[in-house]
């Protein structure tokens, strides 16, 4: 019987050092998850930019030609990433494109290579803007969830 008693102490004796083991590795494993939930919501925070909008009756643009529309982005500034731009209605093969041209403004241009002249109805061009500090910081977030996520998949 004292050997059976031995055998169930040492037992006990490892199963004490793994859930110990297993518990600090699930506290890491947590440590882990809560820095890239942090890195997520910075770039979430980060990415959301700058946004403007404005209502646009682009006139009839001929085969070549190109027309211009300037949108208010509050806190643009040149040097700053257009990163979307869009259109409320389709653009029968125009190109959209957008820079920041000024302080708090972006211009928006629509450039026609059809062949012909298309002329759109009136929308909305709506825009988003990413400055140098968001794309910065963007960038961190990405490098360092990217660090989080190797540490974890290497186990250290």
């Amino acid at each position: 019987m004292a050997g059976t008693a031995r055998v169930v102490k040492r037992e006990w004796s490892i199963h004490s050092q793994n859930d110990a083991a297993v518990e600090g590795f699930g506290r890491a494993l947590y440590e882990e998850f809560n820095k890239i939930i942090t890195d997520l919501e910075t770039l979430r925070a980060a990415s959301a930019g700058l946004v403007g909008s404005a209502t646009w009756d682009p006139a009839s643009i001929a085969d070549g030609d190109e027309e211009a529309k300037e949108v208010t982005v509050t806190g643009a500034a040149l040097g700053d990433f257009v990163v979307a731009v869009s259109f409320s209605l389709d653009v029968a093969d125009l190109q959209l494109t957008a820079d920041v041209t000024a302080a708090d403004t972006v211009t928006c241009i629509l450039s026609n290579s059809t062949g012909g002249a298309v002329d759109l109805s009136s929308g909305t061009v709506s825009v988003r803007v990413l400055t140098a500090t968001q794309a910065a910081t963007v960038n961190a977030a990405g490098d360092m969830t990217a660090a989080t996520l190797s540490t974890i998949e290497s186990g250290d």
